[in-house]
């Protein structure tokens, strides 16, 4: 339909303690079209709780409200080694790497 928003899965990046006290979280959205690029990281089925291999969109870190979003969880957390890859995937983005 058209004007209709897709919603999609997001890894949240902001801490729990600010997520608590904010009206609003940063997040990276994850999409199902694979296409990869620098600042991309895969993340397959399951991770997270995803339905479907998916791939962080670093170069997308983006703040919204959370009466925009859905308040659970799709599965457990992240690993920490793909939090750090997201973390440089974003840092690559903004071109803050080395």
């Amino acid at each position: 339909m058209p004007g209709e928003v897709k919603r999609r899965p997001v890894v949240v990046l902001s801490s729990d303690r600010r997520n608590d006290l904010a009206y609003d979280v940063t997040v990276v959205p994850c999409s199902t079209n694979l296409r990869l690029g620098p600042w991309h990281v895969m993340l397959e089925r399951g991770a997270g709780g995803l339905p479907a291999r998916s791939v962080a969109k670093c170069e997308q870190v983006t703040t919204v409200r959370k009466d925009g979003l859905e308040l659970r969880p799709l599965g457990g957390a992240l690993s920490a080694e793909l939090m750090a890859r997201i973390r440089i995937g974003a840092l690559r983005a903004l071109e803050f790497d080395e």
